[in-house]
């Protein structure tokens, strides 16, 4: 992304998923700001609070309880401001009904969360380099 950090927000409703998807973030080497919310609902009402830049990429789980991952894609798209930042649908579901609503919904892309660090690294590189 050249000199500007890329400013990357996670929504996610499991603290071990952030801690995972934080050291492999940090594992990159890129300038990365890594935004944290737990659920649909805080991240929505952050993205409203965020003025000057939103971020640049979002991953988003897709089974959260209140707001599920789709219920959250869904406001998102309807935003004006957030319709064009690329989100990425980030669960541990494999179902292909889960990836096409995820795709059909908007999202730019879903990724199945690994169960290693070196596979979520190989992973996130194409989205942070």
């Amino acid at each position: 992304m050249g000199l500007k950090d890329s400013i990357c927000l996670l929504i996610d409703d499991d603290n071990d998923d952030h801690e995972f998807f934080t050291e492999a973030v940090e594992s990159l080497n890129c300038k990365v700001e890594l935004l944290h919310a737990m659920s649909g609902k805080e991240a929505l009402s952050m993205l409203e609070k965020m003025e000057k830049r939103v971020p640049d990429f979002i991953f988003l789980d897709l089974n959260m309880p209140a707001m599920n991952g789709l219920q959250c894609l869904k406001k998102m798209k309807a935003d004006e401001r957030l319709k064009n930042i690329p989100v990425i649908m980030y669960s541990t579901s494999s179902s292909e009904s889960d990836i096409s609503t995820a795709i059909a919904g908007g999202a730019t892309a879903y990724v199945i969360k690994p169960s290693s660090i070196s596979t979520l690294v190989s992973g996130l590189q194409q989205f942070f380099q």
